[in-house]
């Protein structure tokens, strides 16, 4: 007998698994882990596009204090929204890898590992009790 219920399940037996099913999966076992690098991915992603703008406005703003028209205290967001965006990819990076990717990692093995652990067992005593495939039946 299985050690889980179906409802309590994360892999499903005897059906054919699609892409979808391998999006689904880890958020099944691992919701907040996975929720958490979804997100990151995608922050992460937009991080070189506002590195441009950053850079677009420091290089304007640059421009405007050697023209006069302002002080070097304008270049200052600029500046300082480079330096967070840098410390952001960093620190994030740091933290996804070493505390959410180890988290995951537990989770994923100890629901996905024992459930195809199951399987495999339930597999093997299946086809130990059908004659059709049992060594000592055969003549």
């Amino acid at each position: 007998m299985a050690r889980y219920d179906d409802t309590q399940r994360v892999i499903r037996t005897g059906q054919k698994y699609t892409v979808l099913d391998y999006v689904k999966i880890p958020f099944k076992a691992a919701p907040l882990a996975t929720s958490i690098k979804a997100l990151y991915r995608i922050l992460n992603s937009f991080i070189p596009t506002i590195k441009v703008f950053i850079t677009a406005a420091f290089v304007n703003d640059a421009i405007r204090v050697v023209r006069g028209e302002g002080s070097y205290v304008i270049l200052l967001p600029a500046v300082c929204g480079f330096v967070l965006m840098t410390m952001f990819s960093r620190v994030s990076a740091a933290i996804i890898n070493d505390f959410v990717n180890i988290r995951y990692d537990m989770k994923i093995y100890s629901k996905v590992q024992v459930e195809v652990i199951d399987i495999r067992s339930e597999m093997a005593y299946e086809n130990v009790e059908d004659p059709a495939t049992c060594l000592s039946e055969l003549k």
